[in-house]
């Protein structure tokens, strides 16, 4: 399917995988879900579609720290993103705890925000990243 995914790409939140690497991950979350929730690294985001009303979970790469979450945005800004910042708050599942994210904000690259995680602070450097703060 030519042109898909399709390429989120700002300056704010520049994609940094290949179109080709994309359409693979994208075609493995499927996969990942259900490995998400046994692997320590890996989160599920439980998130309602903007337009649709239907309830998404979105495997992803999180890291935990200060009282929030932050996601390296290697992808740009995605429909996850979009319906987290529209609904103002999601369910994560994280290392087999639930939790609550609330005032969810994507910084940008090379911005910085207060008790980001070590790991999220090295991707700023070259991606955008979603923070929340863990309600």
């Amino acid at each position: 399917m030519a042109g898909y995914p399709p390429r989120n790409d700002t300056p704010d939140t520049p994609v940094l995988l290949p179109a080709p690497i994309e359409r693979i991950v994208l075609g493995l979350q499927p996969v990942l879900g259900p490995i998400a929730r046994r692997t320590p690294a890996l989160a599920t985001i439980t998130h309602r579609g903007r337009v649709t009303g239907e309830t998404f979970r979105t495997p992803v790469r999180a890291f935990r720290g200060d009282g929030v979450l932050a996601v390296a945005m290697i992808h740009g800004t995605t429909d996850w993103v979009r319906n987290i910042l529209a609904a103002g708050a999601a369910d994560v599942r994280l290392s087999g705890t639930q939790c609550h994210i609330v005032n969810p904000r994507v910084v940008p690259v090379g911005g910085d925000a207060d008790g980001l995680p070590d790991a999220a602070r090295k991707a700023l450097r070259r991606s955008a990243v979603f923070v929340a703060d863990i309600g």
